[in-house]
């Protein structure tokens, strides 16, 4: 068991070829990464993926392992995604002959060659929020039944018809990587769209895939990334720390999953 702090992810990217998969799950588990069952239900996802985190002379054992194998697995600490640094966000966007010039909320704006941009990592998420109704009181439920018109009876059943408001929060972003390390983030919420020009419809979500494909021919050689709904966080990601990082307003298991899958494609492109 790793000690807090000193853990590394490690990523398995390809299966070995001509292993099975419960073979390779009970060879890890002999090195002392995992239980079967839990590298079992690991292996049922999409690769790449996280299969543990663990101390890194283990992870980098049952990397080298996988590699030895014939497939390819490596291994990233909180420290390589960390290093990435903080989230700028961008507030306007405009387009020249083979730059993207990004106005940022805070600080300069930013010239970036197309050539520059390695990996897109777009994001839809949904969440549903249940709020508890704000308790009346006597006199506010008398109020209430007063100015509408009923009888005094019916302050008890106006106290206790109250019930939980549910509401879907959605949200988009889109996460521009360059091979300096920045990551630029396009928020739905905080982003007018101005520049898809005639492309610009109804709705962040649509509005943010055309801005996607938009960027995706602009900087034909990046990686383009959708997969963040079919990840599941390890346990350590809520350590991500980020320079000027709002804990309560910064989605952590999406700033980890975007550094992390950018720091995945770069190992996968030699680089």
């Amino acid at each position: 068991m790793a000690i807090p702090g000193t853990y590394a992810f490690c990523t398995l990217i390809t299966p070995p070829e001509g292993v099975t998969l419960d073979h390779l799950a009970h060879m890890l588990a002999g090195e002392g990464m995992s239980d079967v069952h839990s590298l079992m239900l690991h292996f049922a996802r999409v690769p790449p993926m996280i299969i543990a985190q663990v101390d890194p002379a283990l992870a980098a054992r049952c990397a080298a392992m996988i590699v030895e194998l014939g497939g390819d697995a490596m291994v990233t600490t909180m420290e390589q995604i960390t290093r990435l640094g903080g989230t700028m966000r961008v507030r306007d966007i405009r387009v020249h002959p083979g730059n993207i010039e990004f106005e940022l909320w805070r600080g300069p704006t930013a010239m970036v060659p197309t050539s520059r941009i390695d990996v897109l990592v777009r994001a839809h998420d949904s969440q549903t929020h249940t709020s508890a109704p704000k308790p009346l009181t006597r006199a506010s439920a008398s109020m209430q039944v007063i100015r509408s018109g009923a009888g005094l009876s019916n302050i008890r059943e106006k106290m206790e018809s109250q019930k939980p408001q549910t509401k879907l929060v959605t949200k988009d972003w889109l996460d521009i990587h360059t091979t300096d390390g920045s990551v630029y983030q396009v928020d739905g919420d905080k982003f007018g769209f101005q520049v898809l020009g005639d492309m610009r419809t109804q709705g962040d979500r649509h509005n943010m895939d055309r801005l996607f494909e938009m960027l995706t021919h602009l900087a034909p050689n990046a990686v383009g990334d959708t997969y963040f709904r079919q990840f599941k966080p390890p346990p350590g990601y809520k350590r991500l720390r980020l320079p000027e990082m709002r804990i309560n307003m910064e989605d952590a298991s999406f700033a980890f999953y975007s550094r992390w899958a950018a720091i995945v494609y770069r190992h996968v492109m030699g680089g």
